[in-house]
């Protein structure tokens, strides 16, 4: 993933505790397993997974734009809302079968032992 990040590259940084608001950064240099960020004295970016350590703790993930990062918070809401929305119910919808709860796992690509 080093050959993705580039020097002078912009990035969307989301930080995970939530007070401090998202904001682009720069990336100002580019190892074999972490990128520095521009101007930010202890924050690095572990190239494999993104995440951003601070003091040797995740601090923050960085996205490759604002859109990538609001694609992956949609998915994210909209799956968790499916699953609310399966909780919620006191059995299974009138009507659906055990063809239908299979197609449904088959189209989110749920392996029948994971239940």
């Amino acid at each position: 993933m080093s050959d993705k990040l580039k020097p002078g590259m912009k990035l969307w940084l989301v930080p995970e505790n939530g007070r401090q608001k998202p904001r682009e950064v720069v990336v100002e240099s580019v190892g074999r397993k972490w990128a520095k960020i521009a101007g930010d004295v202890c924050n690095r970016i572990e190239i494999d997974t993104m995440i951003v350590y601070s003091a040797e703790r995740m601090s923050a993930k960085v996205y490759a734009d604002r859109s990538e990062y609001e694609r992956e918070l949609a998915d994210a809401l909209a799956w968790g809302g499916l699953m609310l929305a399966i909780r919620n119910r006191y059995g299974k919808p009138k009507g659906v079968t055990a063809e239908d709860v299979a197609a449904a796992r088959k189209l989110l690509r749920l392996d029948e032992s994971e239940s």
